[in-house]
Parts: C-alpha cells; structure tokens; sequence
C-alpha cells in the first residue's frame, strides 16, 4: 500500500482530492504533487478535482492488488459471508463511519481485507480484535496515514459523516480521536517545553499538538477548556504538565482536548491501557457518562472487559475482516471469542460488563 513519504503532506491530502499516477522520474515530485513510496518505485499523488480521497486511483489499484498475494495472510479460499457486514440497529442517524469493501495493502499484506461496516449517529459501538487484526490500520484511516485501494466501480471505500473529502481541521472539529500515540506525543512534551492540561486543551481548537505559540486564544476557548476538563472530572489538572500526571490523569486531559469542540463522535485506542484496575474502572465509567450524555463512542480495544454498558454494537476484527458483527450480546460468546482470539474462552457478564476467561 502506498504511503505518504512526508507525515507533513497528509493535511494538505486530506483536504482536496487526489490522483494516483506513476512518475518515471526519481528526481521527484513535479509541482503540485506529493511523493510515495510503492513496490521501490516513486510515484506522485498529483492534487486534480476528479477523484476523491480516502482512496488511490482505481488504476493503480487495480495493479496492486495483482501484486499481491491473496495467501499472505491467514485467509480462507472464499470470503466468509460476514466479511461484509453493517452493523445492524434501528438507527436512523447519520452515519459517522461507512466503510465499503475497503482494503489496506502493506509491505505486500493485506491489513484490512474489503472490510464493510456502517456506525451511525448514536451507535456505540466496540471494534474488538487480536493483535495484527486490523485496528489499528482502521484508525488510520480515519486521521488519514493510511489509505484504502480504490475501488474498481469508483465508489469510494472510506466516508466519514458521508463524505469522502475533508479538510482535516474541519474533520477533528466533529470527529474526536485519542490514541496511545497521541498520549505519548503529549507526555513527552516539545522542544518548545513541556504542556500543562488547558494548553493540551486549548490545542484542541487548533488541531496542534499542545503548540499555542502563534495561536489566539479567546475568552470563550478558554472557558470551553475548563468546561471540557470539568466534564472529565479533570478540572484540577488544568496547570499541571502532562508528563507529571499519572496515566490516568493525561488520558483524562486528552479525552477533554478532543471533546473541546463538541465533536458528533470520539474514538478512543485503547483508552484504559496502562491503568492499573481501579483507575480503568473509573475511567470506562466516565466513557460511559459521555456515551450517556450523547456522544457517539467508538470504542478499539482488545480488552472485552473495557466495553462499557451503553455500547450497545460490537464488531470483531480477525486478519482484517469481519469477523461477526451486531448486538453485544450474540457477538460476546465464548464460541465467537474463541474463533476470534485463537484460544479457548470462557465469557461471563456481571452489572453491563462482559469478562472473557482463558
């Protein structure tokens, strides 16, 4: 799978349409085109108004997918009948996250193999899988560092609130993501010195990563911070450097940064990792009130025991696809687990959680 060279590149790709074309000349880029790497060739994603993003062009697509071999992963012949699946609600609401026959090809491997689910508006949902499953590479697309191969009808595989192009700043605005890398960014701090709790915040209107060097901050920014840190029950750390908070604290900070502009949904990666068992509990407790207080929670994790009551919906990821999906009580059984992670299991439920035993 292509990849941007530049870190620097995605914003301005994920705010305008892209084409995919080979460049036969390695001196690089012409102008108005941003490099990749693919099969030790140099190509160019040239900016035009035709194609949307969230996908290369179905050409070149179509040549990877030639490249590749389908048995690099561990697949089955024919795909399982719930390899597409929407998960399945009365719901009604837009939806946040559609994706449709999307397919991720790393180092010549299929991470993400014609994945199709739906998430509404409303619909908490949890993605469950192993390690290696794909959840990753999900979130990718969602903060645009990995791409899906186009698809050969034109339709595009990723849309998000029902659109297949965003500007991102526009894009984080509705759609909150916190994940571990994020956490790790802001604990160790900048060259510019170490963040306190409302610059993390306040970086949240920006899109910046705790820089407020040349930034405005309003009056009524900073009060959205402290309203955000109060929501999280975090109201106390806003002087505080990240990288003195306990774990538990900086996710707290964080999860307030994303929250700051109201988004419609917040997707959490492994939210509770690293939380020792109390602090977890606490913390799935507060995800929960969120969810409550109507925030659409998408939920990545591994862990059955971090899916908290008010979700409702459960996909499970194994070798990039579904592997089933729909209400959490059919999907949270011992015989689906145990396909699923590889390893007998045994599952009970006591007050809306699931615990899933070896």
């Amino acid at each position: 799978m292509p990849r941007l060279a530049q870190a620097s590149s995605q914003l301005l790709i994920a705010a305008v349409p892209v084409v995919y074309e080979p460049n036969a000349h390695s001196s690089g880029a012409r102008p108005g085109s941003l490099p990749l790497m693919s099969s030790g060739r140099q190509h160019t994603v040239r900016v035009k108004e035709s194609q949307p993003i969230g996908a290369i062009a179905s050409a070149a697509g179509t040549h990877q997918q030639r490249e590749f071999s389908h048995g690099s992963r561990d697949h089955d012949s024919t795909r399982s009948a719930t390899s597409a699946v929407s998960v399945v609600r009365a719901a009604t609401g837009e939806a946040v996250l559609e994706l449709s026959d999307a397919t991720v090809v790393k180092g010549g491997i299929r991470v993400l193999d014609g994945l199709t689910l739906t998430i509404r508006d409303g619909q908490h949902t949890a993605i469950l899988g192993p390690n290696g499953a794909g959840k990753t590479t999900l979130i990718n697309l969602l903060t645009r560092e990995d791409y899906a191969l186009a698809r050969p009808d034109g339709d595009p595989p990723v849309r998000i609130f029902g659109q297949a192009t965003w500007d991102v700043f526009e894009l984080r605005t509705r759609l909150g993501i916190v994940t571990a890398d994020l956490h790790r960014r802001f604990v160790e701090g900048h060259s510019v010195g170490r963040i306190t709790g409302e610059e993390a915040v306040l970086s949240g209107f920006f899109a910046t990563r705790g820089f407020l060097l040349y930034a405005t901050v309003t009056d009524v920014m900073r009060q959205s911070a402290a309203h955000a840190l109060e929501r999280l029950d975090a109201a106390m750390l806003a002087g505080k450097t990240l990288n003195e908070m306990s774990d538990g604290e900086a996710r707290r900070v964080l999860i307030a940064r994303a929250l700051v502009t109201s988004p419609r949904a917040l997707v959490l990666d492994e939210p509770a990792a690293g939380l020792d068992l109390v602090a977890r509990h606490r913390f799935m407790e507060t995800i929960g009130r969120l969810a409550n207080e109507g925030t659409t929670i998408v939920l990545v994790t591994h862990h059955v025991e971090e899916i908290i009551p008010a979700i409702e919906q459960v996909v499970l990821l194994r070798c990039g696809r579904v592997a089933m999906a729909g209400r959490k009580p059919s999907v949270l059984t011992a015989a689906n687990l145990t396909r699923t992670f590889g390893a007998p299991m045994t599952v009970e439920e006591s007050g809306g959680y699931y615990y899933a035993r070896l």
